[in-house]
């Protein structure tokens, strides 16, 4: 008898002849699953060897079979045929993976032979504590866990990762497990969050990686081993550690409200840019401006890194008659305090100096003088520090402006004069970002790149040079397939591992000016509240050729009146700030398609938006459920006209109760989601809206009467897909 016809033999206890290999062993495997499906019947032991007998045979072509020959084995309660089944898998270049991760054999991780076939392998992914507790707690060392009795948690003492859905309860066990190394950790924590149970897992000795996700809070796993290094490195005390966790995770549990002001003011010391933002934040509504402002002849210190550039600083103190001083004297009036000040606040607050923040002194300097503080600080002295530069022959004497316009000069040549002029006469500060933009430019000869990369290794700090060793070394960020996601990814790493050294967003932002307009090169996205600013670096508006701007959790508070130099932006994300209105300058953003303006602070939208014929995307949802609190909108401009291009419109969560008749003439309109509002009454005119092919109304105020249950059966006769909590609507 042929192979062919032993095939088609062995297959006819499942439904008749086969006539090839592979169509007669899936049948086979597909009839060995059936014995232990969800829903399936007590295996019958005759019925289970007479489907093995006849599957088997087909395993060298089929090596899926041996996987289900070793779940029928295992039901019947062979372990050692499941062991052979598995050994038979690996000879015939089966997924033996698949069986590793199989969920239904996890007890066999206590039969002494099962373990060794896999030795080659990655330790198995569990899925569930059932499954993790029945292979033994020693075998256990990657774990994904949803909502669970925590306590068989600790029974795991070889668990190193887990990937958890968890809740306060599941901290406090977490914190526990002794060679606990990777943690990745979601839920929907109950503000506020446990302060204490949080300090305690972030101290893990084993811990290498945390990434920490719940509603409204996002911690990455750079800003944890950079919390961790702050802690070992200055050997913070238990009540600092707690203050830092609090401000870092934003756990509202009044921790951070509790603190007295020197601890905020020490925080702003933090390794962690995370930490000192947030502590800037609080302090915001501790501090005051003294009693009577500032007065002819006082003098102002500054303690720490600020945005506005000090030159103009001094210039707008000097038209009040101010100065500032380098130093404490007899005329000191008070101190502006920023981050990184290194002690100086500290030893100012103890010599009873009044301090304040620059936001402070802002709005001192603008009530007196109405003029914005415009450049941004040169020679390293803030965050956010020097503009992209004018053309050389602006650059006037300062030596560091000149260095700075031949480093981002697109002739080589000029790049070379400046790394040459920069080793011979020696590197002013504020330039470290343009020398890694050079290191990196692959296109650049030899000599002028293995230049700026001996003046980085001269001049940078030890930790910069490390950072810069390592990842980033290994991103090219200028060849033509280079990913976006993973260069901006490594600056952001970047600056949390070299906390105060450069300006993350600069470097960002020079890297694309100096990349032809690929696709990176016209993108610019900075969130996760890894960067804070209150205000738009001005060397961002010189990117003309951006096309997708994403500023998103960074403390925005109002975009600049020039935003329409960005005139090739299609894509506008400013989710998750502090802006309250938006300048005219807007509508110059003609090729502007996407606009997403969720978890602000709007009372009422900016009419501007209604100027943008040319949007197809506009949310003003608010998903925020953290501090600092989105305002709601409780009305809408009857404008929606206007937007006749609008494709989706997100208004979930607002406090919406009506919604204008001008929204019927968006004969574009596709998407509207109204979740969560409290709209009460749908308006007739909705099962009018011509495209309209999406509405979702889950957990709005909708009343249960027969008007609305009319509006949404003639948006379904319409063939819309309308989904609602209303019972059987």
């Amino acid at each position: 008898m042929s192979a062919e016809e032993r095939t088609t033999d062995d297959a006819r206890p499942f439904g008749g002849p086969v006539t090839s290999a592979i169509p007669a062993a899936k049948t086979c495997c597909t009839a060995l699953e059936e014995l232990y499906q969800e829903n399936a019947d007590p295996i019958d032991p005759a019925l289970a060897r007479t489907r093995l007998a006849a599957a088997l045979p087909h395993g060298a072509v089929y090596p899926k079979i041996f996987h289900c020959a070793a779940r029928v084995y295992f039901a019947l309660g062979e372990r050692d045929r499941v062991v052979e089944m598995v050994a038979a898998g690996e000879r015939n270049d089966g997924s033996i993976w698949l069986i590793r991760d199989d969920m239904a054999l996890a007890p066999m991780w206590q039969h002494p032979g099962y373990a060794g076939l896999f030795a080659h392998l990655d330790p198995p992914l569990f899925a569930g504590l059932k499954a993790a507790l029945a292979a033994g707690p020693e075998v256990v060392r990657r774990l994904k866990l949803g909502i669970s009795p925590w306590d068989g948690l600790r029974a795991l003492v070889n668990l190193e990762q887990i990937d958890v859905w968890g809740d306060e309860d599941a901290l406090e066990v977490l914190a526990e497990l002794p060679r606990l190394a990777r943690l990745t950790f979601r839920g929907h924590l109950h503000r506020p969050l446990p302060t204490a149970a949080l300090t305690r897992l972030v101290q893990v000795p084993t811990l290498e990686e945390l990434t920490f996700e719940v509603d409204g809070v996002a911690v990455r796993p750079g800003q944890v081993r950079a919390l961790r290094a702050d802690f070992a490195r200055q050997d913070r005390s238990p009540q600092e550690r707690l203050l830092h966790v609090a401000l870092l995770f934003d756990t509202g549990d009044a921790t951070a409200e509790r603190a007295g002001v020197r601890d905020l003011v020490a925080a702003l010391d933090a390794g962690v840019p995370a930490v000192r933002s947030a502590a800037q934040r609080v302090l915001a509504d501790r501090l005051t401006v003294p009693e009577g402002g500032l007065r002819r002849g006082d003098g102002v210190l500054l303690a720490g890194k600020i945005n506005t550039d000090r030159a103009a600083l001094a210039d707008r103190l000097a038209a009040l008659g101010a100065t500032l001083d380098r130093r404490p004297g007899p005329a000191t009036r008070l101190a502006v305090v920023g981050e990184q000040h290194r002690g100086r606040a500290l030893a100012h607050l103890d010599a009873g100096i009044p301090l304040i923040l620059e936001s402070h002194l802002r709005d001192v300097l603008d009530a007196a003088v109405p003029q914005p503080l415009s450049g941004t600080a040169g020679a390293g002295q803030g965050l956010l520090d020097g503009a992209v530069p004018e053309p050389l022959p602006g650059a006037g004497h300062d030596p560091a402006a000149r260095l700075r316009a031949l480093l981002t000069s697109p002739d080589q040549a000029d790049i070379k004069a400046a790394v040459d002029l920069a080793r011979k006469d020696g590197l002013p500060a504020g330039l470290l970002e343009e020398l890694i933009v050079v290191w990196k430019d692959t296109r650049l000869g030899r000599p002028v790149r293995g230049g700026a990369q001996k003046l980085l290794a001269e001049h940078a700090p030890a930790a910069l040079n490390a950072a810069l060793a390592g990842a980033f070394a290994r991103t090219n960020v200028f060849r033509e397939t280079a990913d976006s996601w993973d260069v901006m990814s490594t600056v952001h790493d970047l600056v949390e591992e070299c906390p105060g050294t450069i300006d993350g967003v600069r470097l960002l932002t020079l890297l694309i000016a100096r990349r032809d307009a690929g696709p990176f090169g016209r993108r610019l996205d900075v969130r996760g509240g890894w960067m804070t600013f209150t205000h738009l670096p001005s060397y961002v508006l010189e990117l003309t050729g951006l096309d997708h701007l994403r500023v998103e959790q960074a403390g925005l508070v109002e975009l600049p009146g020039d935003i329409g130099r960005l005139a090739g932006l299609s894509i506008l994300d400013l989710g998750n700030n502090l802006l309250t209105t938006l300048p005219a300058g807007l509508a110059e953003l003609r090729d502007l398609r996407k606009l997403d303006l969720s978890n602000n602070h709007f009372v009422r939208v900016p009419e501007v938006v209604f100027e943008l014929s040319g949007l197809r995307q506009l949310s003003l949802a608010v998903s925020n459920w953290s501090e600092p609190w989105p305002a709601y909108l409780t009305e809408l401009p009857d404008l929606f006209h206007e937007l006749t291009g609008l494709a989706h419109l997100d208004l979930s969560h607002q406090h919406l109760v009506t919604l204008p008749e001008s929204m019927g003439a968006m004969s574009n309109l596709t998407s509207l989601n109204l979740r969560g509002t409290r709209l009460r009454r749908l308006p007739s005119w909705l099962a009018d809206v011509p495209k309209l092919g999406h509405l979702y109304l889950e957990g709005a105020a909708v009343d249960d009467d027969r008007a609305n249950r009319d509006v949404i059966a003639r948006l379904r006769a319409a063939r819309v897909d309308v989904r609602t909590d209303l019972p059987d609507a």
